[in-house]
């Protein structure tokens, strides 16, 4: 529900130095700007690219390069970045990529081949086992156009694939063996579901979320959810409506789960930032007003540990609809932490995304500033004390995924050059 507004990037070169300012004692290091992509020619930034961690701080990232289709490059802890190369042979003509990593190694991708005169499109998936490389694709959905679709795997390899299609959200599992499940339906045909989300443990629970209206397309947007316990071939429950009800727009809901399967989400009511929890084996907890009453919320970022300490923040909009960004941490008992303000403010900050390592050693929130058309990274313990740091530029209203492990934070985004029509695929990592 962020509010556009149109103005031309003043086009920068991507820049390699790091300047911080602390909100607290946190210390690590960055490697510093690397490049994924070097040109990639097109009209404007490219579509958002994923990134993805295992607990250890393997990174894999994947984007839709203009030249080399559906794309993706990895890094080992502590290691250089390999070249970046199409997932697939195939997958060419492929675009707007989705990866992740499990525990074991195991990584799996997907993407969607456009359609051609007489020949439909199709969502299509890839496995790649440890020490081998991605199978043939499966198609998933043929001869209709996917969105929002998202992709998780589990300890034991298997793998978790949700999207939506046609206002209808649905999914898919892999086991082990390679084998898929059919393709199942969790919402409502009549709700005009999308803007999914999905998160899923190394046991097999897994939660899927989304955005619906209600039936008949009119009055408040509401939030739906699906969960699964573990292990992966379990059967999703029956869909929930998880938002409160308060007449207000609900918007943009974010997944986290927990090793133990417990599961949260924030969203946007109105202008208001909720979070919403629930026990593996319980029912859904009332949603939770994480923004202070003073913020006009437009964006929700969520991240959670293994423990259930949530990461919460959010982009408010001042009275000048200039942007910061704040975040809250949501302790699994006991009560909520202090709202820390993370971006200065001479800044209008956008486009918050969070991430935590599984047990909690390092958490980050990024954005970018339009201003300065620098991208921000804070880092530090869940739970202890950060520190913002510049750590390149940015597109103008343009977020900075990031991803953590127990050893490593990695940012992947698209940087503008001095060339409008030319934009770079960057990296940083940060050691703690």
């Amino acid at each position: 529900m962020l509010q556009l507004r149109t103005r031309l990037p003043l086009v920068v070169a991507t820049v390699a130095l790091i300047a911080s300012h602390s909100i607290g004692q946190s210390s690590g290091i960055w490697t510093g700007v690397q490049v994924l992509e070097p040109t990639m020619v097109s009209s404007g930034p490219p579509e958002t690219p994923v990134v993805a961690c295992d607990p250890a701080g393997y990174v894999v990232a994947a984007w839709t390069s203009p030249s080399m289709g559906a794309v993706f490059a990895e890094r080992a802890p502590l290691g250089a970045w390999s070249t970046a190369g199409p997932i697939h042979p195939s997958s060419v003509a492929g675009f707007a990529p989705q990866i992740a990593i499990g525990a074991s190694g195991v990584v799996a991708a997907t993407w969607i081949v456009p359609g051609q005169q007489f020949v439909p499109s199709t969502f299509v998936a890839s496995v790649r086992p440890v020490g081998g490389a991605f199978s043939a694709p499966v198609t998933l959905v043929a001869g209709s156009y996917v969105f929002d679709s998202k992709v998780a795997v589990i300890d034991n390899g298997s793998v978790t694939v949700a999207w939506t299609l046609g206002g209808i959200v649905q999914t898919m599992t892999r086991n082990p063996e390679g084998v898929w499940t059919p393709v199942i339906t969790l919402s409502a045909g009549n709700v005009g579901a999308g803007l999914v989300d999905l998160a899923a443990n190394g046991a097999g629970a897994a939660l899927v979320v989304w955005q619906q209206t209600p039936a008949g397309g009119t009055g408040p947007t509401a939030i739906g959810a699906s969960y699964r316990p573990a292990p992966a071939r379990s059967r999703f429950g029956a869909a929930q409506t998880i938002s409160s009800g308060t007449g207000l727009a609900t918007w943009n809901p974010k997944a986290g789960i927990t090793a133990a399967g417990d599961v949260a989400v924030g969203y946007l009511d109105g202008h208001a930032m909720m979070v919403a929890r629930k026990p593996a084996a319980g029912a859904w907890s009332a949603p939770q007003q994480v923004s202070p009453p003073s913020d006009a919320a437009y964006y929700p970022a969520l991240a959670i540990d293994e423990d259930g300490n949530v990461l919460a923040a959010w982009q408010a909009l001042n009275a000048s609809n200039r942007g910061r960004i704040s975040k809250r941490v949501l302790a699994a008992v006991g009560a909520f932490g202090p709202v820390t303000q993370l971006s200065t403010n001479d800044q209008d900050a956008s486009w918050p995304i969070a991430s935590v390592a599984s047990d909690g050693s390092v958490a980050t929130v990024t954005w970018g500033d339009n201003d300065t058309f620098a991208a921000h990274a804070a880092v530090g313990p869940l739970r202890g004390a950060w520190t913002v740091f510049t750590i390149g530029s940015v597109w103008w209203n343009t977020s900075v995924p990031i991803a953590a492990g127990s050893s490593a934070v990695t940012a992947v985004w698209p940087a503008p050059t001095a060339n409008p029509n030319v934009t770079r695929m960057v990296a940083n990592a940060y050691t703690p």
